[in-house]
């Protein structure tokens, strides 16, 4: 048996670069265990925990570039008493770093776990920096994560990709004018969400335009009016979840045990009783944690002691907009006529349960759909985007098609104004 074997059946380090967010330890048995880095062993965990929460990648990317924090191999290479190469951080180091199995503890060989002659994965540290639960959540995350379907803007804007033109339901860009005054040193900046049909003569009716900050509050103030003044709650990974994932676990080292068995893997001498005897220690594991599982309660919530209305303010306008585009917020604007200073503004949430469920309040307004109606027309209140829309392209004749859906619908003369709440069935 070579050296490296022996080290890895004892659990100890056998060379290679250290894994991210460890350092090395003597073992009391010889050789090199890990613990974790004081600095990046508790920085991957808040990367962990931000990108549960919904923080995109790329952005965590920016904000440690930003803040001039090393990467892994420069910091390493600082430590050593090397020069800083300057390397910048990507967003799939990142995701590198937070999907790799060593981040739970697991010794590593080729790029498999190591398992013991018990069938058990060998570990190469006490001090993991995720529990098997919270490693297994963030790469389904991470693997789940696609492309939005709309071109991120060059300069983030919240409603970019969201808010569409209420005549001819086009997508409304952000149109920037600076102006310069004399009596001035910096030109003032106006930002308008525009439709790319107004004032161009491709269609005489459409001058949809309104204010960046306008219509940012009024989709910020929906969202305050659907969630109140709620505390938002977190849902903790319980003894349970860990149970149930490590379940998972020795439920498929069984079903890999039993296929080998079926394949005649375990037709050699004495081979037949080593297979009964792992069968076994693993059938009484299985039992045992089914038995320990049942016993403990669910998951469990925990108040975080903010409410969505801070929780939201702490977000950059990315990240708003990934939230809007996730959950299929809808908004239509246009104005009845040039000149026109008071926009109608109609905004569509269509599945709060989901919505509420994902941001961790309990506490919304009981419904499945809220509307909120902004400046609104009379015939065009208490109906659909979608039939607004609609109403808007063929006013004559026009059906409201989903008019009776179950709803919510609030409507405000003013954006700041009071809010007139109706339930309708």
């Amino acid at each position: 048996m070579d050296a490296s074997r022996k080290l890895r059946e004892k659990g100890a380090w056998f060379g290679g670069v250290l894994p991210f967010g460890f350092r090395f330890t003597d073992r009391d048995d010889g050789g090199k265990g890990l613990i974790q880095d004081p600095k990046y062993g508790p920085l991957l965990r808040e990367l962990y925990k931000r990108v549960m929460d919904g923080t995109p990648v790329h952005r965590l990317m920016k904000e440690l570039n930003a803040s001039g924090t090393p990467t892994w191999r420069d910091h390493l290479r600082i430590e050593s008493g090397k020069e800083s190469r300057g390397t910048l951080w990507s967003s799939k180091a990142i995701q590198q770093a937070l999907m790799s199995p060593r981040t739970v503890g697991y010794l590593l060989h080729n790029g498999e776990v190591v398992e013991g002659d018990d069938g058990e994965p060998v570990f190469i540290t006490d001090e993991p920096i995720l529990g098997i639960a919270e490693w297994q959540q963030v790469v389904k995350k991470l693997t789940a994560i696609k492309k939005p379907a709309t071109r991120t803007p060059k300069e983030p804007y919240l409603l970019t990709g969201v808010a569409k033109c209420g005549i001819d339901g086009g997508s409304l860009y952000v149109k920037r004018n600076a102006v310069k005054r004399s009596y001035k040193d910096e030109p003032d900046v106006y930002r308008v969400y525009t439709c790319r049909h107004a004032y161009s003569g491709v269609s005489e009716e459409c001058r949809t335009a309104c204010d960046e900050t306008v219509l940012d509050e009024a989709i910020e103030n929906a969202l305050l009016i659907a969630t109140g003044d709620s505390e938002v709650y977190e849902r903790t990974v319980t003894p349970q979840r860990e149970l149930e994932a490590e379940l998972a676990r020795i439920s498929g080292r069984l079903s890999k045990l039993e296929a080998d068995y079926v394949a005649g893997k375990c037709d050699g001498e004495g081979q037949d009783e080593s297979y009964l005897r792992m069968h076994e220690m693993i059938t009484k594991k299985k039992v045992a944690l089914s038995a320990q599982i049942a016993q403990l309660p669910a998951s469990e919530y925990v108040g975080t002691g903010k409410t969505f209305k801070e929780v939201w303010a702490e977000k950059g306008v990315e990240e708003r907009r990934s939230f809007l585009i996730e959950h299929d917020v809808r908004v239509l604007v246009w104005k009845s006529k040039r000149g026109t200073k008071k926009p109608h503004i109609k905004i569509e949430i269509p599945d709060i349960p989901r919505m509420m469920t994902n941001v961790g309040v309990r506490d919304a307004l009981e419904s499945d759909i809220i509307v909120v109606d902004v400046n609104m027309p009379e015939h065009l209140k208490s109906i659909s985007v979608e039939d607004a829309l609609g109403q808007k392209i063929n006013p004559a004749g026009s059906e409201i098609r989903n008019a009776k859906h179950p709803a919510i619908v609030i409507s405000l003369d003013d954006i700041s104004g009071q809010p007139t709440i109706e339930i309708r069935s």
